[in-house]
């Protein structure tokens, strides 16, 4: 059997680490995957118990045929698990596999510091992973027979996850960093009451899924949705204090309105979120406008249509889920009934200029 090892913190997991996989599985016919969660990484500090990282891992494989996890390093006694120790174990445990150990391409220039790097190099066969600006064509790579794989730059990084500036993750992993109130968490629940957190949270379900089903980014929808409301809650003279302070958007700032150009404003400012698409999609969650880029119709619909708002929705989610053009201006139109229905006096330049450049009309 052809198995591949690769060892890891996994504080959290993350799609560069199953992006790295998968493409080592294919390059090199791999039989099984072995995760390897590292109990006490050597060169950094891990920030979450290793029962969480290690759920978390079972959380982005439950899916993957071939792929299993090694609690190798975390049942080991020693306070330190070497590389060359964890491969022995596997060679005791199955001398006739062929093994292979995945590194990441700046791993490479330092390999030959590795405890016992000449005996761990004729145990397993390496494979190293390309990163952005890594010498491809080091002396270790000749020295201790090191295959190269080729395969796309993955930009995710665990120590951006754990501060919510991405979520490049499996959704199960974010549902599990909020259901456990890991990393970034904290931060965030302290801007929402319970009921609004519920609404936020459900309504990232729902982005994700219908980003998803149209192929635009879902874990950008999952960032925006859950973020949409983060001003929700602060007083007017807050609210409009921030945005004087740092919106370029010209008003006029009715009350009703603050929150969603407020929450951009503290998603950035506290979060560190810089991607336009994302930033816009909170900034016109309420009121809309001309010409929204396809990921604020996904939190604008999402917004008013997530199930706790207590009404059947289950029609408009799969009109979003089919086409979210089409489905966006399902739910404008809906949304505006309803308004109407209540009586409620919207004309803000915004909403205008969102009927008009979607629906032909105005809202009287």
């Amino acid at each position: 059997m052809k198995r591949l090892l690769y060892g890891s913190a996994f504080d959290p997991i993350h799609d560069g680490h199953l992006g790295m996989l998968a493409q080592a599985q294919e390059q090199c016919g791999i039989d099984e995957v072995v995760l390897i969660p590292t109990k006490n990484p050597r060169w950094k500090s891990t920030s979450t118990p290793i029962e969480h990282r290690l759920a978390m891992v079972a959380k982005a494989i439950e899916n993957k045929p071939n792929w299993r996890i090694s609690r190798q390093e975390i049942d080991t006694p020693t306070v330190v698990q070497f590389t060359i120790d964890t491969v022995r174990a596997f060679k005791e445990q199955a001398p006739e596999d062929d093994l292979y150990y995945l590194i990441g391409a700046d791993q490479v220039e330092q390999f030959h510091k590795w405890k016992e790097a000449e005996e761990l190099a004729s145990l397993v066969q390496l494979v190293a992973y390309p990163r952005p600006g890594m010498e491809l064509h080091h002396p270790n790579y000749h020295l201790f027979h090191i295959q190269l794989l080729e395969g796309p730059s993955f930009s995710a990084a665990s120590r951006e996850i754990r501060a919510l500036k991405q979520l490049q993750t499996p959704l199960p992993v974010v549902e599990y960093i909020l259901d456990h109130d890991l990393y970034f968490t904290k931060t965030l629940k302290a801007y929402y009451s319970e009921k609004r957190f519920a609404h936020v949270y459900s309504t990232a379900k729902v982005a994700y899924r219908i980003a998803q089903a149209n192929h635009l980014r879902a874990d950008h929808a999952f960032q925006a949705a859950i973020l949409h409301d983060m001003a929700k809650d602060l007083s007017d003279d807050v609210a409009l204090d921030l945005i004087q302070q740092y919106e370029t958007h010209k008003g006029p700032f009715e009350p009703y309105v603050l929150h969603q150009f407020a929450g951009a404003i503290l998603a950035r400012n506290e979060f560190h979120i810089e991607e336009p698409s994302i930033l816009d999609a909170i900034r016109f969650h309420t009121t809309g406008n001309a010409d929204l880029h396809p990921l604020a119709k996904v939190i604008y619909a999402s917004d008013k249509i997530e199930p706790l708002r207590g009404y059947d929705s289950s029609s408009l989610m799969k009109a979003c889920e089919k086409n979210i053009d089409d489905g966006f201006i399902a739910v404008l139109k809906d949304n505006m009934r309803y308004l109407k229905k209540k009586a409620f006096k919207w004309d803000h330049p915004l909403v205008q200029a969102c009927l008009h450049h979607y629906l032909g009309e105005t809202y009287e």
